[in-house]
């Protein structure tokens, strides 16, 4: 194993923890934090393994979750062209670097990521976070080399989710009693 891959599993390490603690917020300023750190790890992830296709929206979302967690502080960026914008910008360079089929699953999943981060009530947020680490995971096995790091964090993403709702299963249960 090369350095640079010992380097990029390393950053990935560091976004699983992020995305598995990200799914159990319950503060969106919070969640939007974990998402900032695991969009950057993963971009430099993808960037050391020469999958452009795992770069970009990543990359993207460093700036998507920065401009995201200004919104209600700041009239700039709480306009719904924000997310239309993230989305169409994505899109762009998706197209500009096309070089293979499966370029399409990461802009589709940041694609929806976005729109998800954008809504405020945390269990749609979640429930629309699913598809995007399926697209991810689907990802994460056909690139060449195969991420195994990528599809741990995506199973990880997909239970911690599954995680949260079953918490908020047992709360409206024990709240009825």
């Amino acid at each position: 194993m090369t350095a640079k891959i010992i380097i990029a599993y390393i950053f990935s390490i560091i976004a699983i923890i992020s995305v598995s603690i990200m799914s159990q917020q319950k503060n969106k300023s919070k969640l939007l934090i974990c998402k900032l750190v695991s969009d950057l790890c993963w971009a430099i992830h993808y960037f050391l393994l020469g999958a452009i296709g795992g770069v970009i929206p990543n990359f993207v979302g460093v700036f998507r979750d920065l401009a995201f967690s200004q919104r209600g502080k700041n009239k700039f960026f709480s306009g719904i062209y924000m997310p239309v914008f993230f989305i169409a910008v994505n899109l762009a360079i998706g197209v500009f670097t096309f070089d293979q089929p499966i370029n399409i699953l990461p802009i589709c999943a940041s694609a929806l990521a976005t729109i998800s981060l954008w809504i405020s009530n945390q269990k749609i947020i979640k429930l629309l976070l699913l598809p995007v680490f399926i697209l991810f995971l689907i990802y994460d096995i056909l690139i060449d080399p195969i991420s195994l790091i990528g599809i741990i964090n995506q199973i990880m993403g997909i239970v911690s989710i599954g995680i949260f709702f079953i918490k908020e299963l047992k709360n409206k249960k024990k709240n009825k009693i």
